[in-house]
């Protein structure tokens, strides 16, 4: 394996531990605070979810958490998770659902 590759894996593992970290911590917040976990709000109410997320921690990192976890577990295209994360910022849940709808499938 070469040094490149090694270091690659290594970026995306530690990646994948931050989103995995910070979405763990969002579950309990967003249980003590709503009654529900992040990822059910998530898929409930995108929009409300990101704006209270944001609200807890700064919106680059919840999007840095979010394009993370979206492309090392979905494996999403990083322009689809761009632009779905930019009209989720905007208050337009409806691409991100659909690029959720679609990775899960």
């Amino acid at each position: 394996m070469g040094e490149a590759l090694r270091r690659r894996l290594a970026v995306e593992r530690g990646l994948t531990k931050v989103a995995a970290g910070l979405i763990a911590d969002l579950e309990v917040f967003f249980r003590e605070s709503t009654g529900k976990g992040f990822v059910q709000s998530l898929l409930e109410d995108p929009a409300a979810t990101y704006r209270l997320a944001t609200s807890r921690y700064p919106r680059s990192v919840i999007r840095a958490a979010l394009r993370a976890a979206l492309r090392l577990a979905f494996g999403a295209p990083s322009e689809d998770i761009d632009r779905a994360l930019d009209a989720l910022e905007a208050g337009l849940p409806s691409e991100f659902l659909r690029l959720l709808r679609m990775s899960a499938s």
